[in-house]
């Protein structure tokens, strides 16, 4: 059993709560909430929280006897079933489901885990429910930054960053860098058949040699 936490609080209202088997529910549109932040800071944030709506609608299905609410915020289907209608990887749906868990949305059963596909199971466990998890949403390795370039058609040096000029700007303090920046780019232009494999290297020893002769 997965369950919604704070349903009839958050999803139902006097008009939801008079139909029986609904085809629609009501839905915050707050987006400064802290727990909506950490979702969207996560870097698979969109998809976290387009399952998080799905996961609502599923939700919401149930009929609604004697304006309690019934078991609507409750959802009894698998993971297994909830990846295939959503369209995504059961492992992925563990991952974000772990995460709901975490912010405190959902609340669900040991027994609703694939056996093979178990979450981080720490502090937080009363019986056989999960209240919290460390979040374990798929994160993609850090990317490398892209190799500085040099583009000889307009005579510029392409994917420096501001970590580079930091770095250069410590390293090579009697430096200016945009001039000695600017006088490599035309040293590059002027010997087109000299190109580099290695852009930051061939900067990082012209502003050495620079700095030797006293920088500017």
């Amino acid at each position: 059993m997965i369950e919604i936490l704070n349903w009839k609080r958050h999803f139902e209202n006097d008009a939801s709560l008079k139909v029986q088997k609904a085809n629609w529910f009501p839905c915050p549109n707050r987006m400064d909430s802290v727990k909506f932040v950490r979702v969207l800071r996560e870097s698979n944030g969109l998809e976290i929280f387009g399952f998080w709506i799905l996961l609502c609608e599923l939700a919401s299905r149930p009929a609604c006897p004697n304006r309690d609410g019934g078991n609507r915020g409750r959802i009894s289907d698998s993971i297994e079933d909830i990846a295939v209608m959503f369209n995504i990887e059961i492992k992925k749906a563990v991952s974000i489901l772990t995460f709901l868990s975490k912010i405190g949305w959902i609340r669900m059963d040991t027994d609703v885990i694939p056996e093979g596909k178990g979450m981080n199971e720490g502090k937080g466990m009363e019986g056989n429910r999960i209240n919290t998890f460390a979040p374990t949403c798929d994160k993609p390795a850090p990317s490398k930054p892209p190799k500085i370039e040099f583009d000889f058609e307009v005579s510029e040096f392409r994917n420096i960053t501001n970590k580079h000029l930091e770095l250069w700007k410590e390293a090579y303090p009697a430096c200016n860098l945009n001039r000695q920046l600017n006088a490599a780019a035309a040293w590059l232009t002027a010997n087109p058949k000299k190109k580099k494999k290695n852009y930051q290297a061939f900067i990082t020893n012209w502003l050495s040699r620079a700095q030797q002769r006293g920088g500017g």
